[in-house]
């Protein structure tokens, strides 16, 4: 009877230890499911606020060229992040390109140059730049009409230049490096050009990556001048 009693004793303490058990594993799963449901929180307020920073910083770029909008046909002045100097009339912005009509020495306007604005430092409008100006629209440069480019993507700009424009220069972010050709195959992240030397020789095909363009000049002297003794392309 004892026996039986002690049993049934150590049945109450197994059955008692196996409900422990299962509490434990209950409260670790209750645990393991609420931490879970913490973290996919955490995740959830971490991807709110980098897509509120996104807008902000989308917006801010936005307003920035509004701003910026307020100098086209004035003239400005263009500082790189090398120090390099750039003044002209501004025609267009976006957020890659700045489309200049170029003045590379006092006064003197020769063609354009669209300048890559991750070299960009700052814009801006001096007290030389109003002067200038003045000139310009004395000249009748600042009203007369420019060839009109998409610089909204790089592709679009490139097949406008190929379509209006075919022979140009190019400066890489290296400013010793320039290269003067005829655009060949446009991609998505560079362009072929058909190069050729000051002599007005033809060269090989150079690939560039519009990333390593600092600027795109063209309609100037010196390049229209080659352009009157450049044999066709055999």
């Amino acid at each position: 009877m004892q026996a039986k009693k002690n049993k049934s004793s150590s049945d109450s303490e197994y059955g008692g230890g196996a409900e422990h058990t299962s509490n434990a594993r209950g409260s670790s799963k209750n645990m393991h499911e609420k931490g879970g449901l913490e973290i996919q929180k955490i995740k959830e307020v971490k991807k709110r606020i980098l897509g509120d920073i996104e807008h902000r910083i989308r917006k801010k770029k936005i307003i920035i060229i509004i701003n910026m909008r307020e100098f086209i046909n004035r003239v400005v002045s263009i500082t790189l992040r090398n120090k390099t100097y750039f003044q002209g009339v501004l025609i267009n912005l976006s957020d890659d390109w700045c489309y200049l009509k170029y003045i590379p020495v006092d006064y003197i306007v020769d063609g354009f140059v669209l300048i890559n604005r991750r070299y960009i430092a700052n814009i801006e409008m001096t007290d030389d730049d109003i002067f200038t100006e003045n000139i310009l629209k004395l000249k009748g440069i600042i009203s007369e009409k420019n060839v009109k480019l998409d610089i909204n993507n790089n592709v679009n700009l490139l097949l406008d230049l190929r379509s209006k424009i075919e022979i140009i220069k190019i400066e890489l972010k290296d400013h010793h490096k320039a290269y003067i050709g005829k655009i060949n195959i446009i991609r998505e992240h560079s362009v072929k050009i058909h190069l050729f030397s000051p002599n007005a020789t033809w060269l090989e095909l150079g690939t560039f990556l519009y990333k390593e363009i600092r600027a795109i000049y063209f309609d100037d002297d010196y390049i229209n001048s080659l352009k009157l003794i450049l044999p066709s392309i055999i």
